[in-house]
Protein backbone atom coordinates (compact mmCIF):
# COMPACT_ATOMS: atom_id res chain seq x y z
CA UNK A 1 0.00 0.00 0.00
CA UNK A 2 2.84 2.44 0.87
CA UNK A 3 4.46 1.87 -2.57
CA UNK A 4 1.37 2.48 -4.46
CA UNK A 5 0.70 5.89 -2.33
CA UNK A 6 4.57 7.27 -3.59
CA UNK A 7 4.03 6.23 -7.09
CA UNK A 8 0.41 7.99 -7.19
CA UNK A 9 2.94 11.61 -6.80
CA UNK A 10 4.93 10.48 -9.24
CA UNK A 11 2.52 9.42 -12.00
CA UNK A 12 1.09 12.82 -11.37
CA UNK A 13 3.93 14.93 -11.55
CA UNK A 14 5.30 13.31 -14.82
CA UNK A 15 1.80 13.57 -16.81
CA UNK A 16 2.08 17.32 -15.68
CA UNK A 17 5.57 17.64 -16.71
CA UNK A 18 4.94 15.80 -20.07
CA UNK A 19 1.63 17.51 -20.99
CA UNK A 20 3.44 20.95 -20.20
CA UNK A 21 5.97 20.11 -22.79
CA UNK A 22 3.21 19.16 -25.20
CA UNK A 23 1.76 22.21 -24.66
CA UNK A 24 4.74 24.71 -24.87
CA UNK A 25 5.87 23.47 -28.24
CA UNK A 26 6.86 25.88 -30.78
CA UNK A 27 5.00 25.62 -34.03
CA UNK A 28 7.07 27.42 -37.08
CA UNK A 29 5.08 27.87 -40.02
CA UNK A 30 6.09 26.99 -44.22
CA UNK A 31 9.25 28.59 -45.33
CA UNK A 32 7.23 28.17 -49.03
CA UNK A 33 4.19 27.59 -50.44
CA UNK A 34 4.23 24.04 -51.24
CA UNK A 35 6.23 22.16 -53.20
CA UNK A 36 8.76 25.06 -52.55
CA UNK A 37 11.24 24.04 -50.07
CA UNK A 38 9.07 22.10 -48.41
CA UNK A 39 6.75 18.77 -49.16
CA UNK A 40 4.93 18.10 -51.85
CA UNK A 41 1.52 19.43 -52.91
CA UNK A 42 -1.17 16.82 -51.78
CA UNK A 43 -3.83 15.16 -54.17
CA UNK A 44 -6.83 17.31 -54.24
CA UNK A 45 -10.06 18.27 -55.46
CA UNK A 46 -8.96 21.55 -56.84
CA UNK A 47 -9.87 22.45 -61.22
CA UNK A 48 -6.16 23.03 -61.76
CA UNK A 49 -4.32 19.80 -63.42
CA UNK A 50 -2.16 18.50 -60.51
CA UNK A 51 1.12 16.02 -61.83
CA UNK A 52 2.21 12.91 -59.63
CA UNK A 53 5.43 11.69 -60.89
CA UNK A 54 4.98 8.17 -58.82
CA UNK A 55 2.91 5.48 -59.21
CA UNK A 56 -0.67 6.11 -58.11
CA UNK A 57 -2.83 2.59 -56.60
CA UNK A 58 -6.30 2.92 -55.86
CA UNK A 59 -8.28 -0.49 -55.00
CA UNK A 60 -11.15 1.45 -57.69
CA UNK A 61 -10.57 4.23 -59.56
CA UNK A 62 -13.10 5.84 -61.64
CA UNK A 63 -13.13 9.02 -64.23
CA UNK A 64 -15.98 11.50 -64.63
CA UNK A 65 -15.65 12.40 -68.34
CA UNK A 66 -12.87 10.27 -69.55
CA UNK A 67 -9.04 8.87 -68.81
CA UNK A 68 -6.49 9.13 -71.28
CA UNK A 69 -3.15 7.51 -71.50
CA UNK A 70 -0.23 7.38 -73.88
CA UNK A 71 0.22 3.80 -73.01
CA UNK A 72 -1.78 1.00 -70.83
CA UNK A 73 -0.17 -1.67 -69.50
CA UNK A 74 -1.73 -5.15 -67.72
CA UNK A 75 -1.69 -4.68 -63.93
CA UNK A 76 1.98 -5.25 -63.33
CA UNK A 77 3.29 -2.74 -65.59
CA UNK A 78 4.02 -5.68 -68.48
CA UNK A 79 2.56 -6.36 -71.59
CA UNK A 80 2.02 -2.42 -73.12
CA UNK A 81 0.40 -1.13 -76.02
CA UNK A 82 -0.43 1.94 -77.66
CA UNK A 83 -4.23 3.05 -78.15
CA UNK A 84 -3.03 5.01 -81.57
CA UNK A 85 -2.31 1.32 -82.70
CA UNK A 86 -5.34 -0.21 -81.82
CA UNK A 87 -6.35 -2.57 -78.55
CA UNK A 88 -4.58 -5.62 -78.84
CA UNK A 89 -6.21 -8.80 -79.42
CA UNK A 90 -9.44 -6.44 -80.81
CA UNK A 91 -11.59 -3.55 -79.61
CA UNK A 92 -10.50 -0.72 -81.36
CA UNK A 93 -9.60 -2.27 -84.64
CA UNK A 94 -10.58 -5.42 -84.06
CA UNK A 95 -13.63 -7.69 -86.51
CA UNK A 96 -16.49 -5.58 -86.39
CA UNK A 97 -14.84 -2.18 -85.76
CA UNK A 98 -16.01 0.02 -88.52
CA UNK A 99 -17.07 -3.08 -90.70
CA UNK A 100 -20.11 -3.69 -92.15
CA UNK A 101 -21.37 -6.65 -94.20
CA UNK A 102 -21.26 -6.11 -97.88
CA UNK A 103 -22.12 -9.01 -100.87
CA UNK A 104 -19.60 -9.77 -102.81
CA UNK A 105 -19.27 -11.69 -105.98
CA UNK A 106 -16.83 -15.19 -105.15
CA UNK A 107 -15.75 -17.11 -108.01
CA UNK A 108 -14.96 -21.28 -107.73
CA UNK A 109 -11.04 -22.26 -107.83
CA UNK A 110 -9.95 -18.09 -107.42
CA UNK A 111 -7.79 -16.84 -104.12
CA UNK A 112 -8.80 -13.48 -102.50
CA UNK A 113 -6.46 -11.67 -100.08
CA UNK A 114 -7.83 -9.94 -97.13
CA UNK A 115 -5.67 -6.39 -98.23
CA UNK A 116 -7.72 -4.55 -95.51
CA UNK A 117 -5.88 -3.45 -92.24
CA UNK A 118 -8.34 -5.84 -89.75
CA UNK A 119 -9.53 -9.36 -89.64
CA UNK A 120 -12.40 -9.88 -92.21
CA UNK A 121 -15.51 -12.06 -91.59
CA UNK A 122 -16.59 -14.48 -94.32
CA UNK A 123 -19.96 -16.08 -94.06
CA UNK A 124 -20.98 -18.00 -96.91
CA UNK A 125 -24.11 -20.20 -97.86
CA UNK A 126 -24.07 -22.93 -100.74
CA UNK A 127 -27.14 -24.76 -102.22
CA UNK A 128 -27.67 -29.12 -101.50
CA UNK A 129 -23.60 -30.22 -102.09
CA UNK A 130 -20.83 -29.41 -99.90
CA UNK A 131 -18.17 -27.00 -100.99
CA UNK A 132 -14.55 -26.78 -99.79
CA UNK A 133 -13.04 -23.42 -98.60
CA UNK A 134 -9.10 -23.56 -98.12
CA UNK A 135 -7.24 -20.48 -95.89
CA UNK A 136 -3.80 -19.70 -95.61
CA UNK A 137 -0.71 -17.59 -95.82
CA UNK A 138 -0.48 -18.26 -99.04
CA UNK A 139 -2.00 -19.50 -102.19
CA UNK A 140 0.46 -22.67 -101.68
CA UNK A 141 0.78 -22.86 -97.46
CA UNK A 142 -3.10 -23.53 -96.74
CA UNK A 143 -5.35 -25.64 -94.51
CA UNK A 144 -9.08 -26.89 -95.65
CA UNK A 145 -11.43 -24.97 -93.52
CA UNK A 146 -14.71 -26.21 -94.45
CA UNK A 147 -15.63 -29.26 -95.93
CA UNK A 148 -19.77 -29.63 -96.02
CA UNK A 149 -21.77 -32.91 -95.97
CA UNK A 150 -23.87 -33.65 -98.53
CA UNK A 151 -27.10 -33.21 -97.17
CA UNK A 152 -29.33 -32.82 -100.02
CA UNK A 153 -32.18 -31.52 -97.74
CA UNK A 154 -30.44 -28.54 -96.21
CA UNK A 155 -28.49 -25.49 -97.33
CA UNK A 156 -25.03 -25.45 -95.94
CA UNK A 157 -22.97 -22.54 -94.81
CA UNK A 158 -20.07 -21.28 -92.74
CA UNK A 159 -18.43 -18.58 -91.87
CA UNK A 160 -14.72 -18.18 -91.39
CA UNK A 161 -12.69 -15.19 -90.12
CA UNK A 162 -9.47 -14.52 -92.41
CA UNK A 163 -6.77 -12.72 -90.83
CA UNK A 164 -4.93 -9.72 -92.53
CA UNK A 165 -3.07 -10.54 -95.18
CA UNK A 166 -4.17 -14.22 -95.32
CA UNK A 167 -6.16 -16.16 -98.88
CA UNK A 168 -9.24 -17.87 -99.32
CA UNK A 169 -10.73 -19.90 -101.74
CA UNK A 170 -14.10 -21.58 -102.31
CA UNK A 171 -12.61 -24.95 -104.06
CA UNK A 172 -14.24 -27.73 -106.09
CA UNK A 173 -18.12 -28.03 -105.65
CA UNK A 174 -19.01 -31.65 -104.82
CA UNK A 175 -21.47 -31.62 -107.46
CA UNK A 176 -21.03 -29.90 -110.72
CA UNK A 177 -24.26 -27.84 -110.96
CA UNK A 178 -24.01 -26.76 -107.15
CA UNK A 179 -21.80 -24.44 -105.23
CA UNK A 180 -21.84 -20.98 -102.90
CA UNK A 181 -24.70 -19.53 -103.79
CA UNK A 182 -24.34 -16.42 -101.09
CA UNK A 183 -21.01 -14.65 -99.76
CA UNK A 184 -20.85 -11.56 -97.66
CA UNK A 185 -18.21 -10.55 -95.82
CA UNK A 186 -17.47 -8.30 -92.85
CA UNK A 187 -15.16 -5.82 -93.84
CA UNK A 188 -14.26 -1.89 -93.59
CA UNK A 189 -16.76 -0.37 -96.68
Amino acid sequence: MKNTLTLIPLVVCFSLLTGYNFMSAQWSAPTAAAPGDNTAAPINVGSVTQVKSGNLMANIMAAATSTWSPEYCDELGNNCWDPGTGAPGGGGDGIGYNQTWQVVNRSQGVWYQNTTDQPIMVFHKNIWDGTIIDVGVSTTTYVMMNYQDYDSDLDNGSTLIIPVGHYYRFGTYTHPTHGHYLVRELRAP
